[in-house]
């Protein structure tokens, strides 16, 4: 029992020491929970305070064509060409092509690729200006390739004019940012066409290339002397949502083309457009949706170049001579 007693009281005093040492947290633990409501109820006042918006970052720049936000519209994107990447794509376009074929256009300081292919069947009914998409080039055998081969054999010259390339982080093909750059480059087409009897009669525009000529028939002055008709073809690329309706009345036929797999927004501004073309009224306005089109115009490129070719037969006027 003289061992027992010690052990015994060894037990009690660990059993009772956790007891002991349990109310000291316990009563500091109320300190901390009453202060937490303090900062909940500070919360919903920088929200409603008039200066809350200062601390706000501001909002990402939204693209060209996007809705403007809260803080106003976002800064459009420069016009910065990649002078090296246009210079390799026309050296590569130039490649193998026959004599005459391919034109070098003085634009400012620089000179700009263009492929020419003279009429090869009588009327002359004189030249149609080509204006290639973003993702395509002045002999895209789809739909300028296509094109620029097959008016020749119809009565029409044809030139096919390459666009600038956009730099990284510039703005878009299409962007009215380039309208400047793309009407100087055309002013030069028009001059070479001039010179060798062949005037511009028609333009016809792809993806980008057609939002410009969009652009050129509503600008009072802009159009070519002579010119008779434009065609559109998925004129979407690079247009801001502003530009899906005409402005005013039309002063030339307009053939406006699109694929019928180009998309609900691609269909839905087309649709926009022949409604509003038909509202301010002016000239012909026909608005077409060529089947068998889903991303890529080759499978279709037959029913393009046929609804091309037969709107310009019709809206464009055959020369003629007048015997001596």
């Amino acid at each position: 029992m003289r061992h027992g007693l010690p052990v015994v009281c060894g037990i009690l005093l660990l059993i009772g020491c956790p007891a002991i040492a349990e109310p000291a947290p316990a009563e500091q633990e109320p300190a901390p929970t009453e202060q937490k409501p303090a900062p909940t109820e500070q919360k919903p006042d920088p929200p409603s305070s008039p200066g809350a918006d200062a601390t706000v970052p501001p909002a990402p720049a939204a693209p060209e064509g996007a809705t403007a936000s809260a803080a106003g519209p976002a800064p459009a994107a420069p016009a910065v060409a990649d002078l090296a990447a246009e210079a390799r794509a026309a050296t590569e376009l130039a490649r193998g092509r026959r004599a005459g074929e391919v034109v070098k256009l003085r634009v400012g300081e620089r000179e700009v690729l263009a492929l020419w292919r003279p009429r090869t069947s009588a009327p002359a009914r004189g030249s149609v200006v080509l204006l290639h998409g973003e993702r395509s080039t002045v002999d895209d055998p789809a739909i300028v390739g296509a094109l620029r081969q097959d008016l020749p054999t119809h009565g029409f010259a044809s030139l096919a004019l390459m666009l600038p390339v956009p730099a990284g982080g510039a703005a878009p093909a299409g962007s009215a940012a380039w309208q400047p750059d793309v009407a100087a480059r055309l002013s030069a087409a028009v001059a070479w066409l001039e010179e060798r009897n062949a005037p511009v009669r028609a333009l016809v525009g792809h993806g980008a290339g057609a939002a410009f000529v969009k652009r050129i028939l509503e600008e009072p002055g802009a159009q070519p002397e002579g010119l008779e008709a434009v065609v559109l073809i998925d004129s979407e690329a690079g247009m801001r949502e502003s530009e899906a309706v005409w402005s005013g009345p039309l002063a030339l036929p307009v053939l406006d083309i699109v694929g019928n797999g180009a998309g609900t927004e691609a269909l839905l501004r087309s649709e926009e457009r022949r409604s509003s073309a038909m509202r301010t009224g002016g000239a012909e306005y026909r608005s077409v949706r060529i089947p068998g089109v889903i991303n890529d115009w080759y499978p279709a490129r037959g029913r393009l170049v046929a609804a091309v070719r037969g709107f310009l037969l019709r809206f464009t006027t055959p020369e003629v001579l007048v015997a001596p």
